[in-house]
């Protein structure tokens, strides 16, 4: 018991003591795992190296191909451009090595009789180039600055070597999350154009606690990728609940169509409550290059995707707060709108869309906007409403995180600790009610010693959650 400071004026005196089961509910952050290409290359300002007095040369690890070296000297470069810098081939020489870049030190006059130069050993200088990204680059990082994912994957609109702009799906994408509410993004990016590739990703995110994976590289056969991975990182023996959202509808050729009834037929082909079909195929961008020019870009509406995971993803904004109606920020039109403020779907092509499991963008007072988010599954609301789904997630991962840093792993008592389990559930409900619960009954919650396994308690449960209203009917009568 904690000591109770005793006043100097007789009376009673109360001080609350901290219930540790009461601070049993832990609130995690959401995020979101993101799938596509960086720039390939990455242009490194001012790389810090210390000069190593036991060698003639250092080395900057994990660079190996296509390096090109722009400056080195004892100053940064920001501290201006007329500094002096050493000079290559009279100072150093730059090979590439299997460990990285190798900056070689001469110590012997050339030719013409220049003397060279080098840093102090022990001391610091700085080197700036380009270079092919470094292998470790490809394995998934978490992020939480926008600036920072721009300056290791590059811009997010940029020429390549052909002189052809090229939008940058890492950086575009984590761009549209983090202007949408996102606050951590887990980004895997990839070196190749082989779907391979995108399935040992999905595998490397399977193992980290994701609330929605976004696939920029979208195909027929990455789709069923998509959903394959997710239902399995879903199953109760792996607990790792997620959704995705695919991107492009494909007909009885195998070709994208935007055609209504290809696309309300391809989303039934799914029917799973972990993924989201949105349309239309291509939404527009307003890409800004390197130059600070403006470019209208129609691109896969997988970006919308990622915009709207930024709403879900973000930690001060409830899941049960649905995407229906909400603007994505960053999403400037629908590329395959007949003219600008015009909606491309009638009304009755956008119901039949919805109600065959399909997340359609529509145009409100010219901006773009989610008119239903709903996921494949249309069977039940449970399964059909994303929010709904998104909050049996984060209930589920929310009890089943809790209870494992409370219980297991401590000795189990089968006359006390299923009491104590359906206390710290009770507390876990109440705690979540009203921004992902919206009521539960106590005499639903039933926890009992397994009768064949002496250390296993087998809980069985029942609450409401919160669900979009989505429907409002009106029946009126005109008086005299």
């Amino acid at each position: 018991m904690a000591t109770i400071k005793l006043g100097t004026v007789p009376g009673v005196y109360i001080q609350e003591e901290l219930n540790p089961a009461l601070a049993i509910t832990e609130q995690r952050l959401k995020t979101a795992g993101l799938i596509g290409h960086a720039k390939p290359t990455i242009d490194v300002s001012d790389r810090a190296v210390v000069r190593d007095s036991s060698l003639a040369y250092d080395i900057i690890k994990g660079y190996t191909s296509n390096v090109t070296v722009h400056s080195v000297s004892d100053y940064l470069s920001a501290n201006g451009t007329n500094l002096p810098k050493y000079v290559e081939d009279v100072d150093y020489t730059v090979s590439t090595t299997a460990d990285g870049i190798k900056i070689t030190w001469l110590d012997t006059e050339t030719e013409s009789g220049e003397e060279p130069n080098q840093p102090v050993a022990g001391g610091s200088y700085y080197v700036s180039f380009t270079a092919d990204r470094a292998e470790d680059s490809y394995q998934p990082l978490l992020w939480d600055d926008i600036d920072a994912i721009e300056a290791y994957y590059g811009p997010a609109y940029y020429k390549d070597d052909n002189d052809e702009f090229v939008v940058n799906e890492v950086t575009t994408a984590a761009r549209l999350m983090f202007s949408n509410g996102a606050q951590v993004v887990m980004i895997r990016a990839l070196k190749t154009n082989q779907e391979a590739e995108v399935v040992t990703a999905l595998g490397e995110l399977a193992n980290h606690e994701l609330q929605t994976v976004i696939s920029i590289p979208q195909s027929k056969n990455l789709h069923k990728i998509l959903m394959q991975q997710v239902v399995t990182d879903s199953a109760t023996e792996n607990g790792k609940e997620r959704v995705t959202w695919i991107a492009g509808a494909y007909d009885a050729n195998n070709q994208l169509s935007d055609d209504v009834t290809v696309i309300a037929d391809y989303a039934k082909q799914f029917k799973e409550q972990r993924v989201v079909l949105i349309a239309p195929n291509e939404v527009t961008l307003l890409m800004e290059d390197e130059d600070g020019e403006s470019h209208e870009v129609n691109v896969s509406s997988i970006y919308a995707a990622a915009a709207l995971t930024g709403m879900t993803v973000d930690n001060n904004r409830t899941v049960a707060e649905p995407l229906t109606r909400e603007n994505p920020v960053g999403i400037y039109g629908l590329a395959a709108a007949t003219a600008a403020g015009n909606a491309i779907y009638k009304r009755s092509e956008v119901e039949k869309m919805s109600a065959a499991g399909v997340t359609v963008l529509v145009i409100r007072n010219n901006t773009v906007s989610v008119n239903q988010a709903v996921t494949t599954d249309t069977t039940s609301q449970n399964n059909r409403e994303l929010s709904v789904v998104l909050i049996k997630d984060e209930v589920m991962k929310t009890i089943r995180y809790n209870l494992d840093r409370e219980y297991i792993g401590h000795y189990y008592d089968r006359n006390k600790t299923p009491t104590q389990i359906k206390s710290s559930i009770v507390l876990m409900l109440d705690d979540m009610t009203g921004y992902l619960v919206q009521d539960y009954d106590v005499s639903n919650i039933v926890v009992t010693p397994d009768s064949a396994d002496s250390t296993r308690v087998n809980v069985k449960m029942a609450f409401a959650v919160l669900r979009p209203l989505n429907y409002i009917y009106i029946s009126f009568v005109v008086t005299l």
